[in-house]
């Protein structure tokens, strides 16, 4: 790990028992002028860029082409910014709708910091890999809330799939809690475990229960899966609250929880809005949790694996925990440290 300046340390129900790791959202802007309000947007994710110094993706010229990533969450809407990126879609909710859609706006939100092209901000709202290809399995409903049953069908749909699409990370953006069926959580992470055995890297979140020793996420915990956490280096929204306040913690040991963390506070991707009834003004809204730091991880699988498309996931796991720069925290904490792609694109020996 590479280490960070104080300095810029200072700167910067068992049925329904899964859930979308979110603690907070709010819409930020639609774009249909440009004022203060769309240079604050934009501001944000030019701050979350820096934190993790995706320069390095940029020297590298990578985007993620050729790269296939499933996302489980609530699903994914036409934004502007998404809809040439979105490859396949399955609704695993009692609703079994046809086409891609999302009622709760958190898998959209997820999308497009994974995927997003700016196309409605002139580019300046870009995902972290805005040329990957998107397969969502909805499994989460109009709550943000899903059940284990629906999570399982859509992880061996993501299993029939890897061969065909290409398959190669698998967005999580969710935490398993109040699991009463101890039996169920060990399926869900055993499956998680087999997608890696397959050539699939799990991105899963730390959750929000945080600051307490072992609040992270069950499906969380297995040393296969990349389990992300939260920290902005300081950063604080306009309440004065952070993600890494409560982004779940690990337990001291020889499986290092979190792998690593990176920005979840205010960030800003794709976003939506019904007016006048069904009439839909597409945007960007902020959002604040651990899930939103998990994409940024994803997506930064993704570019890796553009570079390196015949990295398996063992080294792509241990090349994505190396790639960080250590925060002078606490192991349970930070795990490695934050994520950094100069560092991972261009490696000082």
């Amino acid at each position: 790990m590479e280490r960070t300046t104080q300095k810029e340390a200072n700167q910067i129900n068992s049925h329904m028992i899964i859930k979308r790791s979110l603690s907070t959202d709010r819409l930020l802007f639609i774009f249909a002028s440009k004022d203060a309000t769309e240079i604050k947007v934009c501001g944000f994710m030019e701050r979350v860029k820096k934190m993790i110094r995706y320069s390095g993706a940029v020297r590298a010229g990578v985007s993620g082409k050729g790269v296939s990533i499933a996302v489980l969450d609530s699903g994914i809407m036409p934004h502007p910014d998404l809809v040439e990126r979105i490859a396949g879609f399955r609704d695993f909710t009692r609703l079994r709708k046809s086409s891609a859609y999302d009622d709760c706006g958190h898998g959209t939100h997820i999308n497009g910091i994974l995927a997003g092209n700016g196309s409605l901000s002139e580019g300046r709202l870009q995902g972290m890999a805005p040329q990957c290809r998107l397969l969502n399995g909805k499994i989460l409903d109009h709550k943000g809330e899903g059940d284990a049953d629906s999570m399982l069908k859509a992880l061996q749909w993501v299993l029939q799939l890897h061969k065909e699409q290409n398959i190669r990370i698998l967005n999580l953006s969710v935490a398993v809690y109040q699991m009463e069926d101890v039996q169920k959580l060990k399926e869900l992470s055993d499956m998680l475990d087999h997608l890696c055995e397959k050539g699939i890297l799990v991105v899963t979140a730390a959750g929000n229960r945080g600051p307490k020793t072992g609040s992270i996420s069950g499906i969380a915990a297995s040393s296969k899966v990349l389990t992300v956490g939260c920290h902005d280096y300081g950063y604080r929204d306009a309440k004065g609250k952070s993600c890494e306040m409560h982004s779940g913690r690990g337990t001291p040991g020889e499986v290092r929880k979190p792998d690593l963390v990176a920005p979840g506070t205010d960030i800003s991707s794709c976003g939506f809005e019904y007016r006048r009834g069904k009439n839909i003004v597409w945007g960007y809204m902020a959002k604040t949790g651990t899930s939103m730091a998990v994409p940024i991880v994803s997506g930064a699988a993704a570019l890796l694996t553009e570079k390196y498309p015949d990295m398996g996931v063992y080294m792509l796991k241990r090349k994505l925990q190396e790639s960080t720069t250590d925060l002078y925290e606490a192991q349970i904490k930070q795990g490695y440290g934050m994520l950094n792609l100069e560092k991972m694109f261009y490696p000082v020996n």
